[in-house]
This record gives C-alpha cells, sequence and structure tokens, in this order.
C-alpha cells in the first residue's frame, strides 16, 4: 500500500482501501497521533537500553562477587 496509487490500484476493493488511507493521511489528528507513537516508541527504546544496561552491570556485579567469595573459600 505504501507505493500504491489510485491509478495502479489493480481493482476497486484496492483502490477504496487507497481512498482510506490517503484520506486518514491528511487528518491532522491522525498525524498527532503517529508523531505521540513515534515519541513513545523512542522512549521505550530508551528504557530498554538502560535496562540492558543495568542488566550487564549487576550480572558484572555478580560475577565479581562469585570470584571473591571462590577465592576466600580456597583461602579458608
Amino acid at each position: 500500500m505504501e507505493t500504491t496509487t489510485y491509478e495502479n490500484a489493480v481493482n476497486e476493493e484496492l483502490r477504496k482501501i487507497h481512498r482510506m488511507v490517503e484520506t486518514v493521511k491528511r487528518d491532522p489528528e491522525v498525524g498527532r497521533m503517529r508523531i505521540q507513537i513515534l515519541e513513545e516508541n523512542y522512549e521505550l527504546k530508551q528504557e530498554v537500553t538502560r535496562q540492558a544496561e543495568e542488566n550487564k552491570r549487576q550480572a558484572e556485579e555478580i560475577k565479581r562477587l562469585r570470584e571473591e567469595l571462590n577465592r576466600r573459600n580456597r583461602e579458608a
């Protein structure tokens, strides 16, 4: 549908869908909703990145503590 035009829509059903898509694209509210969705998507990606970094940090800390515990057990 992204590259469809009224002229290259192969049947009336596609032409009807194309007209509906064009109508929606011209609606300013749809534009605002699209921007909001993009912003929310960006924020979610940022949060996922922060969580991944925190998980990595915690995994490194756990590894360090296990190594320390193993070292102490060998010394005992």
